[in-house]
């Protein structure tokens, strides 16, 4: 039952010895905004059960932007189990299959079917994306 709130804005410290707490600002509050919003039961505002992670900021397009990919993004890895969020992890951080399999104890092919199809490569592709356009 982990939930996160991302947000952006600017975000004033007050003692920087005590980062985190002691802050405020725009970006802190979209946060705490975004928890909130990730709380709410799903049933009740319709938002698949995946979705654990919300983005809030005072712009309305970066809002949805971020709230499209965060969600595309809790979906694929609700329905990953801990070895298909292992090899996801080993192919973001440039581990090859082979690396991959040894690491898990498990052949390169199965490592290579699994993830065509846990969703690993989407979530490459879709970072790989807001890399670029960055």
């Amino acid at each position: 039952e982990v939930r996160f709130g991302l947000a952006y804005g600017e975000i004033s410290v007050y003692d920087r010895q005590r980062a985190p707490f002691g802050q405020s600002g725009e970006a802190w509050w979209n946060a705490r905004e975004a928890i909130e919003r990730a709380a709410q039961p799903a049933r009740q505002s319709g938002v698949p059960y995946a979705a654990r992670t919300r983005f809030h900021s005072p712009d309305a397009l970066l809002t949805a932007t971020a709230q499209a990919f965060l969600l595309a993004l809790d979906q694929v890895m609700y329905q990953m189990d801990d070895k298909d969020i292992a090899i996801t992890l080993g192919i973001l951080t440039g581990s090859t299959q082979s690396q991959i399999a040894r690491q898990l104890g498990i052949s390169q092919p199965v490592v290579s079917r699994r993830s065509k199809t846990n969703g690993a490569y989407v979530i490459e592709r879709i970072l790989a994306e807001f890399e670029q356009a960055c």
